[in-house]
């Protein structure tokens, strides 16, 4: 039953996908925002637009599609052979890798820790699966920010903020793999951080009909519309529609609720 369910979906298959869709995407949008030759106003005359926004919502469609399959192969295994399998514990890390291409960073540390947790206590700390488990989560954990006074491709890890919110201490910038003796440990101010898609946050200082969301936590999202004074937020609670806040109106999150 294990082998039919991972038959019929190839889990592999469908992250490739999804990396996939999401390079296209990129790229689409890229050209959109003009290089080369071609400006906006090109572009415009030629129709790209309305092919742009077709295109996108073909990807997005699509993505939806292969995260709900994510989503099936590991609801199926839970019923088949329980959360402690082995197969399992690997359908609900592939899902979590969907999750985080989707930018639902709380999802996914939350998703892991629950992963983490029971392969550690069925399979022993020493297991290959515990410590595959334990790495993407301490991984979910980091809180990546770009500075705007630095240059845009570099990015940073967040550590805590300090003075009340005014400062945050950073290190980096990180490289790919990451080499944490070449890395530098300084303090920016807050008002001066990017926030990259998916980061987990919680709101605050809301005035008015938006007061409630005070302490509301949520992932940031990129705009669609390529806004930049803004963030668009998801919010953990179904209930809450997603928001557009200004950047003084959001923290990022270090630890989910619950956690120590």
């Amino acid at each position: 039953d294990i082998f039919k369910v991972l038959d019929n979906i190839n889990v592999t298959g469908i992250i490739s996908s999804m990396e996939s869709l999401i390079e296209q995407s990129k790229f689409m949008v890229t050209i959109y925002e003009g290089s080369g030759a071609m400006n906006k106003e090109e572009l415009l005359e030629k129709d790209l637009k309305g092919d742009l926004n077709c295109y996108k919502q073909v990807v997005a469609d699509e993505f939806k599609k292969s995260l709900d399959e994510l989503q099936e192969v590991y609801e199926k295994l839970l019923k088949l052979v329980g959360g402690e399998h082995i197969a399992t514990i690997n359908a609900g890390v592939s899902l979590a890798n969907g999750l985080k291409a989707a930018n639902r960073g709380i999802e996914v540390e939350m998703l892991l820790t629950k992963l983490a947790v029971v392969s550690k206590r069925v399979h022993g700390p020493d297991h290959d699966t515990t410590k595959s488990v334990e790495a993407d989560l301490q991984k979910s954990k980091v809180r990546t920010v770009g500075i705007k006074t630095r240059d845009e491709d570099e990015c940073f890890q967040a550590l805590r903020y300090e003075e009340d919110g005014g400062k945050c201490v950073v290190q980096g910038p990180l490289a790919k793999p990451r080499n944490p003796q070449e890395e530098k440990t300084f303090t920016v101010a807050t008002e001066d951080l990017i926030y990259y898609a998916g980061t987990p946050v919680v709101c605050r200082g809301l005035e008015g009909s938006s007061s409630h969301l005070n302490g509301k936590v949520g992932d940031v999202q990129p705009w669609r519309d390529g806004r930049k004074d803004s963030y668009e937020v998801h919010f953990e609670e179904n209930d809450l529609e997603p928001c557009a806040l200004k950047p003084e109106n959001i923290r990022i999150l270090f630890d989910l609720p619950g956690e120590s």
